[in-house]
């Protein structure tokens, strides 16, 4: 195992392997399923951050948040993005109403955070 990163006070873990293949279990909101309910997952499952070629390097969390760092330098986050840890993702822009502040249920792209 390369790391392991608890996020939501403990409701909820991610830890990605020496290969670049990430698990996680928990609450499936936080671990970027495109849910928004409380459904709980007991057993670790492979997450799908759905990016082409390239491979997750690196991950984060925190209180409702995950960020994934690739080998180009892309971020990706999902969960909670209440104090703009997140920053705006691609397509939401700054005309957007609360556009820093939106909830990410599945993995998206963050610019604003990239190497």
């Amino acid at each position: 195992m390369k790391s392991l990163v608890f996020g939501d006070s403990w409701n909820s873990c991610l830890f990605l392997t020496s290969n670049g293949k990430a698990y996680g279990f928990g609450l499936k909101r936080l671990l970027g399923v495109a849910i928004s309910n409380e459904d709980v997952q007991q057993i670790p499952f492979e997450i799908d951050f759905k990016i082409e070629n390239e491979k997750v390097i690196d991950v984060a969390g925190g209180n409702g948040w995950y960020v994934a760092t690739t080998s180009d330098g892309r971020v990706f986050g999902t969960g909670a993005n209440n104090y703009g840890i997140l920053g705006r993702w691609k397509g939401v822009s700054r005309g957007t109403s609360n556009s820093r502040y939106k909830t990410a249920f599945e993995w998206v792209e963050c610019p604003e955070l990239e190497i």
